[in-house]
């Protein structure tokens, strides 16, 4: 989901938003700035956490299904 940084100071400083937009899937991704379709997938596929990895499966199967 979305979030407002102005409104919710105490999640901007948790997730250490300085500029926007800021994308964090998961607490492991963390992606500053408007980036291409691409380079977000290039950073899905070079996570190193299993239990993200299993969680992103999971949920890729569903959609499919």
């Amino acid at each position: 989901s979305m979030v407002e940084a102005t409104e919710f100071p105490q999640l901007s400083n948790r997730y250490q938003v300085y500029g926007v937009p800021r994308t964090v899937i998961n607490d492991v991704i963390h992606v500053e700035g408007a980036v291409p379709e691409n380079m977000l997938i290039t950073k899905l596929m070079n996570v190193k956490d299993d239990a993200f990895m299993e969680k992103a499966r999971a949920n890729f199967e569903g959609m499919l299904n």
